[in-house]
């Protein structure tokens, strides 16, 4: 406790309890609390999980969850193109080798246009990039003129509906030993390029 004078002269009894140190002290410590919820807060709009098998996830603030997923059965395929049907297209897996069994294939369409990811097994003496453009409609069928379709026959894995750009997504597929092709086959994507082999051992 402490006096000062007032303006007549008279002690003035200062009955706050609390120093000027304290005070600082606990101003320091508001400061350091706001500090924490706002990290927090701005921890929350960004997370990342991981499982047993080794395949993460990471959230974004706006609830779309991001497959990051990293091991010898995973295969990330980035589907490409510049000027949709005006231009080449890539299909581009960073594997050409896997293990059998259980695939995980994370694709991204990186491209201006929708595409697609059909897994194709090979038999004989097919080869994933003379596969024969015979077929056109949905589902691919054979036709005698107008074919822009490789036949999916054989497919064993696809992603169902087109990818729109920038949309990423997981393709879960359990494969045999063998040779396999992975083509985007939208009508006339599989000519343009959109196409990668993939083997199984």
């Amino acid at each position: 406790m402490t006096s000062t004078p007032d303006n007549d002269g008279h002690a003035r009894v200062d009955d706050d309890p609390i120093s000027a140190g304290t005070k600082v002290g606990f101003g320091v410590a508001g400061a350091l609390a706001v500090l924490v919820v706002a990290l927090v807060i701005s921890g929350a709009g960004h997370s990342s999980t991981s499982t047993s098998a080794g395949t993460a996830t990471t959230t974004t603030a706006s609830g779309t969850t991001v497959p990051t997923a990293t091991g010898p059965g995973v295969v990330h395929v980035t589907l490409s193109d510049t000027q949709g049907l005006d231009a080449p297209m890539k299909l581009i897996a960073d594997k050409s080798t896997v293990p059998a069994g259980k695939i995980s294939f994370v694709i991204k369409n990186t491209g201006t246009i929708e595409h697609e990811l059909v897994v194709l097994k090979l038999t004989g003496s097919q080869t994933w990039n003379t596969l024969p453009i015979t077929d056109a409609g949905d589902p691919p069928a054979p036709v005698t003129s107008g074919a822009n379709k490789v036949s999916e026959a054989n497919d064993v894995a696809d992603t169902g509906t087109n990818l729109k750009p920038g949309e990423t997504r997981t393709l879960a597929a359990t494969l045999a030993a063998g040779n396999y092709a992975l083509v985007c086959n939208i009508a006339k994507h599989y000519g343009l390029d959109m196409r990668a082999g993939l083997t199984v051992s």
